[in-house]
């Protein structure tokens, strides 16, 4: 439907949410694909708390497949922008990545 209307924040929300489940279901490789495919629509929103979510997203997936340096690197970048939003979701990054980093 969001693609039919050429909604790209819906595609990318979609998308987000549909990694979200995977992920929680224990399917990495599939959530994997799905914030790959949401990190793709954002950049036409220019809508930041969402792409950090993805960013969460993409780190725990990372970890759960045995890429810890990918799952540093995209803790950071959630670290960084929900930083600058100066929204509560940095804490969670931030608190990603230190462990991530031990």
């Amino acid at each position: 439907m969001h693609r039919d209307l050429g909604d790209t924040f819906g595609q990318a929300e979609s998308h987000t949410l549909l990694g979200d489940a995977l992920l929680a279901m224990d399917a990495p490789e599939s959530a994997l694909r799905h914030y790959r495919a949401a990190v793709e629509f954002l950049p036409h929103t220019g809508e930041r708390y969402n792409l950090g979510r993805i960013h969460v997203g993409l780190a725990r997936t990372h970890l759960r497949l045995g890429e810890p340096d990918l799952a540093r690197k995209h803790a950071g970048l959630a670290a960084g922008i929900h930083g600058a939003l100066g929204i509560p979701e940095a804490d969670e990054a931030r608190a990603l990545l230190a462990a991530l980093s031990e």
